[in-house]
């Protein structure tokens, strides 16, 4: 199985790209990166890793349709298919609720995504472009060349799953997420390639707490999304706990005392190496999609070689 690693912001730049090249060695196939407003920029990344490795598939997860026009995101990637050629990959979102801290509203997020990657698509055609939409307006735009780079869409809801059925190369599954959701997903997007995002804790001693303190994270992030999972109460705990973005340490403490077992293992691949290839069968074997492994642990180098020894 080809199988991939995310990388998020929890660990130094410099370990990652050492992290990056054990992937080549170990024979992973592909890396991620990701990014959060004022913490981590992923195409920054993307480059450094190009010139880091000789065969990786090297993509973003998720770069979104806000901070960047699409011209620029088209340069960056000619940019970055030059200096890694067949190996860039784009996966796109319509962005984290968090943009608002920066001055960023999101108006119309499905049709700004419709937008955004048809433009897009159309500009790495290497043809003149002539775009009019509500949001992107392309007059005679073009980039100096024909750009061969894959653009997924990275969503979680499912009219934005539609979408990308319709127009994008492929999906990018959200971690997070349990079976009857999977089950709704695949049924929309049918036949579409598809790249199954996993969060992954595996620790030595087999506990729960690096995986509580990323779920913690991601319920202050999309609360909407996990209130029917956990409970509105625990949300509005770590609501409590966590006061604003990007979250100080200690809060992360606290709430993660918050986020209860059974939520970690339905929605994480946690505990022992035979849960985690368990999980991992349940929700990307068994529906044929592509896994991306993102390691919440903080001995990742361990997890890497222990994932490497299952999937690969």
């Amino acid at each position: 199985m080809k199988a991939g690693i995310l990388f998020g912001e929890e660990r130094r730049v410099e370990e990652d790209l050492r992290a990056v090249k054990l992937a080549e060695e170990l024979g992973y196939d592909s890396v991620w990166f990701g990014e959060h407003a004022g913490i981590r920029d992923a195409l920054t990344l993307m480059g450094m890793s190009a010139v880091l490795t000789k065969a990786l598939k090297i993509g973003s997860c998720a770069i979104n349709a806000y901070t960047r026009n699409v011209g620029t995101v088209a340069a960056a990637a000619n940019t970055l298919s030059a200096a890694a050629p067949g190996r860039i990959m784009l996966s796109i979102a319509s962005g984290e609720e968090v943009l608002e801290n920066f001055g960023i509203k999101k108006a119309s997020p499905l049709k700004e995504m419709k937008e955004f990657i048809t433009a897009l698509k159309l500009l790495m055609s290497g043809k003149p472009v002539e775009f009019s939409g509500d949001f992107i307006k392309l007059r005679n735009a073009r980039t100096e060349k024909a750009i061969d780079v894959p653009v997924y869409l990275a969503a979680t809801g499912l009219k934005m799953l539609s979408l990308g059925a319709e127009i994008a190369d492929g999906i990018m599954l959200n971690f997070l997420v349990d079976e009857s959701y999977l089950e709704k997903a695949h049924s929309i997007i049918g036949g579409k390639k598809a790249f199954q995002l996993i969060a992954v804790s595996l620790n030595r001693d087999q506990s729960y707490d690096d995986a509580k303190r990323f779920m913690a994270k991601f319920f202050y992030l999309a609360p909407e999304f996990f209130r029917s999972i956990v409970g509105p109460d625990v949300i509005r705990s770590v609501q409590r706990v966590i006061k604003g973005w990007p979250p100080l340490s200690d809060e992360l403490d606290l709430a993660s005392k918050l986020v209860p077992d059974e939520a970690v293992s339905k929605l994480m691949a946690a505990g022992s190496i035979n849960e985690i290839e368990s999980y991992v069968h349940r929700v990307a074997e068994r529906w044929g999609s592509y896994p991306v492994f993102y390691i919440v642990s903080k001995d990742h180098e361990f997890v890497m070689n222990q994932l490497s020894k299952i999937i690969i």
